[in-house]
């Protein structure tokens, strides 16, 4: 064979494999499924919000679509972001089909709801998707991955001191259980709590019941119960806490209302709900009321047995007392007796200011009328008082140099003072 012929031949060998080869890529394609994905955000019907609330749901959505049909169960790999919270039970994909270019294409879909529990920015990085679908050759394993998608979390304007929730709706409700009607010391009281919101979850529902130390009850918190469901893809949550208080103390009982802050994520509202507390009146037991009452009673008697025992030295006190001069100005002029009351006045001018006369002690007119007025008919228990307040608080040494007559009694007072008492002589 020449050479030409040779190179011909080769070239229609090579054309032939060349051909068999684009048949089977062909064929091949023809026979591998198609597959697509799709991945996005919502909130409350938004698609791709940038800004959510803390604790508000927000919906990552995934879609893969085939133009075969699902062998097997779509699995979506874990979502693992901080401070981002994704629950993934009572979750199940829903299943449609649609049409593009003439052809029939199945869908499957998933809602992924997430919850930022911290305000901030949130970057979801991509997550794989495994797919089964079917093909000529048998079950097709095919692994895809979502788009990575942003957004930022910004807190309500709420109190944190007080408890708080994010929900479109909320339902706070309360039952009460009193082990007798009439309560004594040692009976209980229980309190119950619900709590039921939509598109959020139990765990993050506050607690509500809070049992502070106080000597008037014992408080037993029974375990709180958390529930989650889905309602034709609402979430469903409800909380339940439960409190019993056991009775230490007589006596009225006030129980808090409960207050609870809500941020309605429907309206963009603050709002409020309401739970009313209740007062009881508990009476006491024996036991109860020595206990109460007990200290007290111990310190009346032993005051009691204290003021008898201290009766002779308490009169002998209480005597020195009256007998005192400040006493019995007091008690004269109680009894309106005048000439005692000026008795008492000169011995305390004597005592005091060692003078024998009321004039000697101010010169001036007003003190001069003052004294008129004490010897006078028209003395009063005010001008006694003030008399013997001026001679009291007088030092010795505010005395005038020169001294006016010795004394000046009232005609018909019978006087005595020390320096006219009359001396004692021997028998």
């Amino acid at each position: 064979m020449s050479h030409p012929s040779r190179i011909l031949s080769l070239t229609r060998h090579t054309c032939a494999l060349l051909g068999l080869w684009w048949g089977l890529v062909l064929v091949a394609q023809a026979a591998a499924p198609a597959v697509s994905l799709n991945s996005w955000l919502s909130r409350a019907n938004e698609e791709k919000p940038a800004m959510v609330t803390v604790n508000e749901p927000l919906v990552l959505h995934i879609d893969v679509a085939t133009d075969r049909w699902f062998a097997a169960a779509t699995q979506v790999d874990e979502l693992a972001v901080a401070n981002l919270l994704s629950p993934r039970q009572n979750l199940s994909a829903y299943n449609y089909a649609k049409a593009q270019q003439g052809q029939s294409w199945s869908h499957q879909r998933w809602d992924l709801p997430l919850f930022a529990t911290k305000a901030g920015h949130y970057r979801l990085p991509a997550l794989a998707v495994h797919i089964q679908v079917a093909s000529d050759q048998g079950p097709q394993r095919v692994t895809l991955h979502t788009e990575p998608l942003e957004f930022d979390a910004q807190r309500p304007p709420l109190d944190d001191s007080q408890p708080w929730l994010v929900a479109p709706t909320a339902q706070l409700s309360q039952e009460w259980q009193l082990s007798q009607e009439s309560l004594q010391v040692g009976d209980s009281i229980r309190r119950q709590i619900s709590l039921q919101a939509d598109d959020t979850l139990a765990l993050l529902l506050p607690p509500l019941l809070t049992a502070p130390p106080d000597a008037r009850y014992s408080a037993y918190p029974d375990p709180s119960q958390f529930d989650d469901g889905n309602d034709r893809g609402t979430l469903k949550a409800r909380r339940q806490d439960q409190i019993t208080y056991v009775l230490q103390q007589g006596g009225r009982l006030q129980l808090p209302p409960i207050r609870l802050q809500w941020w309605n994520s429907q309206t963009g509202q603050l709002e409020t709900l309401t739970l009313a507390g209740r007062t009881l009146e508990v009476h006491h037991n024996l036991r109860s009321w020595l206990r109460a009452w007990g200290p007290w009673l111990l310190t009346l008697m032993g005051a009691l047995v204290g003021l008898w025992w201290l009766r002779t030295p308490l009169k002998r006190w209480l005597r020195a007392q009256l007998a005192r001069p400040g006493c019995a100005l007091l008690g004269a002029c109680r009894a309106r007796a005048w000439p005692r009351c000026r008795q008492l006045i000169y011995q305390r001018l004597w005592q005091r200011q060692k003078l024998n006369s009321l004039l000697a002690l101010d010169p001036s007119p007003a003190w001069q009328a003052r004294v008129a007025r004490l010897h006078s008919e028209e003395i009063d228990a005010r001008t006694v008082l003030a008399c013997w307040w001026a001679i009291s608080r007088r030092r010795r040494d505010q005395q005038p140099e020169a001294a006016p007559p010795l004394f000046d009694p009232h005609p018909g007072d019978e006087v005595s003072h020390p320096s006219h008492q009359p001396k004692r002589t021997g028998a």
